[in-house]
């Protein structure tokens, strides 16, 4: 396979075409600056200074003196880009790569200063600012390829690049992402809209937000289907084995299944102190992407998955005299069931399986949590922030049948037919039900020194009922350097627990739990820069280290022929991210950040996969009467292979989209287009490397969706 951008002249040649074309832009911006376009309202301010976060110390501050490095992208922005699902939005943030589980549906794996894995339990998700996780894996609840919340139900997304857990505690391990969903301010009215594209696209969702005898009423509705891209998987899993056993049974060269069918229905009442919210997300005809064990099935198998979500929050920033009390309560329930799915097609094993290994297999888990929140601001320079909680998880119901195995109600095989055999409740099912509970205890302090140094320090304590504690403080100093430089020293400790099938799996054949896991740790250390001369650019520098370590590994038995769950790796990573803005132009605006990275693992090898170097750039362009053109461009470069992956490398990729949108002055009516991968360029994301077997089940790694594009219609009741 010819890799992308693989010679130096290249990366040349695409510089020289970039810089043409923002001169080609610049010049016919600044030949016509009278031009204003109504589609958004942003200033460069706003754009490029003042960004207001939450997510660094539970208050709102202005992200430049923040104590962490955040990124937030709020509403305007992502309809700006043309971003439409969470991981859309993610991949624009500095250091941020969104990488693909090859046995999960295509799920997101968000990969943040070299730290990732298949399950992506490292990266904490909080729902306004509630942990989302799931007891299963640790990774996120919902399954499926586009599976978040749809970007016309969330008001800004916030985004911390490093540890949290003395915030927010397990999980919290590379990076923190809120999603902040939209209230009756934020819609303000109604508003309606559909979105045609690529793949059968076909989108529609309502807006309405008013104001109902004293209670503000948010209410956002969204549906979505699609058939998915359809990327040829060259040889798969089945591949290898006919090749063992001499047999036909393969669907390679065939096409990854990613269809979906999706509802999201988000609910906010607010009146004084209180706001109640509800969220209810139906995820249906879900493809299994490459296939559950790598190898592809007909198309016909598929997942669904239901989750229903529903907090209560007293916020009441006068509670008493220099008091300022939050207090949550949340419930969710989800659950997903995989239909009668392939793991391996018709004829597999030598014709071992006639009808194909075949099972279908639930999950169904809900949590509870509640926390309390004091801060007081009564001591002179001193913002004591202090809370406990408590949170439950029970997984309560597993479904597993299947057509392969032993039954172990009768000690004998479970016959290869196409009627499958149940098994769910007895000690052979692939996971037992169970619960976790654990409580916090946390304290923070944001200290003034005086009106150049802001000291940030506290810690947060965890006790789990399945492993114990854990202690995780934090400390940062941020320095006004100058009046348009600010420097920030920052430390942090986080965790990420063992989930539960690392604990309690004990029939898989392969991969097996382990009951006296500690939870992985990582300390880091940061330099930040900051510097912003003028409202028409800011330039940032973050600098990092890190050391992880009890990092879960599944290690194998002297014969190779099972593998439990260990507290048996560690990793160490530094690297730095440059990001910054620039207004060119009256109308023409450049933001973008260069990462780079370098990781290795216990063995002093690198840490596979994950990128060296990710570039961003977007320019965001006001031309003609009510017309607005945004472009991306993101490279992605160095993702290394295993170090017993023989495999050519990962091919590098450049990928460019464009979204135009047009709405004229006052009209309720609004236009957008917008092209992803606009060059079709052939982008990969990788699969790992041979097994134990010695064998690698997708050696060309996992297709990307190509060219694809979208139209979409709004229109705005007065």
């Amino acid at each position: 396979m010819k890799k992308n951008l693989s010679r130096p002249i290249s990366f040349l040649i695409y510089i020289s075409i970039v810089m043409w074309w923002q001169s080609v832009v610049l010049a016919m911006a600044i030949a016509d600056k009278e031009i204003v376009s109504d589609l958004a309202d942003l200033s460069l301010e706003e754009l490029l200074q003042v960004k207001i976060t939450t997510v660094a110390t539970g208050t709102q501050q202005i992200a430049t003196f923040a104590p962490a490095n955040t990124t937030t992208i709020n509403a305007e922005e992502m309809e700006m880009m043309g971003a439409t699902d969470l991981d859309e939005v993610l991949e624009a943030v500095p250091g941020l790569h969104v990488a693909r589980n090859p046995m999960s549906y295509y799920n997101p794996i968000y990969t943040l200063s070299g730290i990732a894995s298949v399950y992506n339990p490292e990266a904490l998700v909080l729902l306004n600012g509630i942990p989302t996780n799931t007891l299963y894996t640790g990774g996120r609840i919902l399954v499926g390829y586009g599976s978040g919340i749809p970007t016309t139900a969330v008001e800004r997304v916030e985004v911390i690049r490093g540890p949290g857990s003395a915030l927010y505690g397990a999980d919290a391990l590379s990076g923190v992402i809120n999603i902040v969903t939209k209230t009756k301010a934020d819609i303000d009215g109604t508003a309606t809209g559909m979105r045609l594209g690529s793949f059968d696209r076909r989108d529609a969702w309502l807006l309405h937000g008013e104001n109902y005898h004293g209670w503000d009423v948010g209410l956002s509705v969204n549906y979505s289907d699609t058939q998915g891209q359809r990327g040829i998987v060259t040889e798969d899993a089945q591949t290898q084995y006919d090749k063992l056993f001499n047999t036909h049974a393969s669907l390679a060269p065939g096409e990854v299944s990613l269809q979906h069918r999706n509802w999201d229905i988000d609910l906010n009442i607010a009146k004084d102190h209180w706001r109640f919210h509800t969220l209810y997300q139906k995820r249906d005809n879900v493809g299994w992407g490459a296939g559950v064990a790598q190898a592809l099935d007909s198309g016909n198998s598929t997942a669904q998955s239901n989750r229903i979500y529903t907090d209560i929050t007293y916020n009441n920033t006068e509670f008493a005299k220099n008091w300022e009390l939050l207090a949550r309560a949340n419930y969710s329930d989800s659950s997903y069931l995989t239909n009668n799915f392939s793991i391996y097609p018709a004829g597999a094993f030598d014709g071992a399986y006639p009808e194909g290994m075949r099972g279908a297999t639930g999950v169904s888990e809900r949590q509870a949590y509640f926390d309390v929140t004091g801060n007081y601001k009564g001591f002179k320079n001193h913002q004591i922030r202090l809370g406990t909680g408590y949170r439950f998880n029970e997984i309560y119901k597993v479904t597993d049948l299947r057509n392969f195995g032993v039954d172990p109600r009768t000690g004998q095989p479970i016959p290869a037919t196409k009627e499958l055999t149940d098994i769910s409740g007895t000690s052979g099912a692939f996971l037992p039900t169970g619960d976790r509970s654990n409580y916090n205890l946390f304290i923070q302090d944001i200290w003034t020194l005086n009106d150049k140094w802001e000291m940030t320090y506290g810690g947060r304590y965890d006790n789990y009922s399945d492993f114990g504690s854990t202690f995780n403080p934090r400390l940062a100093l941020v320095w006004k350097t100058s009046s348009d430089f600010t420097t920030k020293f920052l430390y942090g400790k986080a965790f990420r627990a063992p989930s539960f099938q690392e604990v309690y799996q004990a029939n898989n054949p392969v991969a097996l739990g382990n009951l006296n896991l500690k939870p992985e740790q990582i300390q880091m250390y940061e330099v930040a820069f900051d510097y912003r001369p003028s409202k028409k650019w800011h330039l940032g520098l973050n600098l990092f280290t890190y050391d992880l370590t009890d990092k879960i590994i599944f290690v194998p038995d002297d014969k190779k022929t099972t593998y439990q769950a260990q507290n048996a790796g560690s990793q160490k990573g530094r690297g730095f991210v440059v990001e910054g803005g620039w207004q060119l132009a009256e109308q023409l605006v450049v933001t973008g950040s260069y990462s780079f990275q370098k990781a290795t693992d216990q063995d002093d090898q690198k840490v596979a996969y994950t990128p060296k170097q990710d570039v961003y750039l977007r320019g965001d362009w006001k031309f003609l009467p009510n017309w607005h053109l945004n472009a991306q461009t993101t490279w992605i470069s160095g993702r290394e292979r295993a170090f017993n992956d023989t495999r050519p490398a990962i091919d590098d990729y450049i990928g460019i989209d464009l979204a135009l949108h047009y709405r004229k002055s006052k009209s309720p009516w609004s236009v957008s287009l917008a092209v992803r991968n606009l060059f079709d360029t052939d982008i990969r994301e990788p699969t790992p490397g041979p097994d134990e077997t010695g064998m690698t089940k997708i050696p060309y790694d996992l297709p990307m969706a190509g060219r694809n594009y979208f139209v979409e219609f709004q229109y705005r009741f007065k």
